[in-house]
């Protein structure tokens, strides 16, 4: 096992960048309580062959840009990915123990949103001298309903990669994918005032929690579209949107929608006491 500092960074890293996956059943109609009839709408975002770019803050600094994507694998398999680049002029990405200079996250999914496989990188400089830089990828497949990610830690300080399985964690079928720090293009089917409850699915961070052995249990997030559309904030121009609010045990994050295409323009999150957004470009 890695010294106590490392599993910390590592923790830090998946919690602190792309570690949330809100799951929530999809129902034909709207029920009380129930998640709304969300629709991304995959196979439209497959046929543009065009990245999304956003902005992104830590604490109000800029720290990266970014570009998401949505490529058609296969008839009914589809793939997300996300690159974030610290330009030079960009404040450093800060955690705990790194300065992150760079991460690239990839998520393969079925139409209806099921996980089928999720690689993340990130390049980073430890404060540890000793150290220095490092690259950590996480990556795994879902196999008959459960994920098992492989870690491997590269730096020039080690003699060779650190390399380890762990332990394998189910991941729910029947459910939708959406990433609040890896935006999709579009949300659909959103109405103000709606309200419901879905489990928190966080199948690296579950696995690195068993690892560890922290243990864990069902989580839920409480998201509700607010009532009244709102402005996308920092922008000159009335841009109306649908805001989702979500809420739970030591997380809170935002997604704004674009009241009249559904274009998602801005996500923020607080995670570990540090606010990230993301704005469109």
């Amino acid at each position: 096992m890695p010294t106590r500092w490392l599993s910390a960074t590592i923790v830090v890293f998946w919690l602190g960048t792309n570690g949330w996956l809100f799951y929530h059943e999809v129902w034909p109609t709207l029920r009380p309580g129930q998640p709304p009839p969300m629709t991304i709408d995959l196979i439209q975002e497959a046929k543009k062959e065009s990245y999304v770019n956003w902005s992104v803050t830590q604490n109000g600094r800029a720290v990266f840009k970014a570009k998401t994507s949505v490529k058609r694998l296969g008839p009914e398999v589809f793939e997300l990915t996300a690159d974030y680049v610290q330009r030079p002029r960009d404040a450093q990405a800060t955690f705990t123990f790194a300065q992150v200079h760079r991460m690239h996250s990839s998520y393969r999914v079925t139409q209806e949103g099921n996980l089928l496989a999720v690689r993340v990188e990130i390049g980073a400089t430890l404060s540890k001298k000793s150290v220095g830089d490092v690259v950590l990828t996480i990556a795994g497949t879902v196999e008959s309903g459960r994920l098992a990610p492989h870690l491997r830690i590269s730096s020039p300080a080690l003699s060779k990669p650190f390399e380890k399985d762990l332990p394998a964690v189910a991941v729910p079928a029947r459910g939708s994918v959406l990433l609040p720090l890896h935006p999709v293009d579009r949300i659909r089917g959103l109405r103000p005032g709606q309200a419901w409850t879905v489990p928190l699915l966080e199948p690296i961070g579950d696995s690195l929690n068993e690892w560890f052995g922290i243990g864990g249990g069902a989580r839920f997030l409480h998201p509700r579209i607010r009532d009244e559309t709102a402005p996308l904030p920092e922008r000159r121009e009335d841009v109306p949107c649908l805001v989702i609010d979500y809420r739970g045990d030591d997380l809170k994050a935002s997604t704004w929608v674009e009241e009249a295409t559904g274009r998602v323009l801005r996500q923020d999150a607080e995670i570990g006491g540090d606010r990230w957004v993301m704005q469109r470009d």
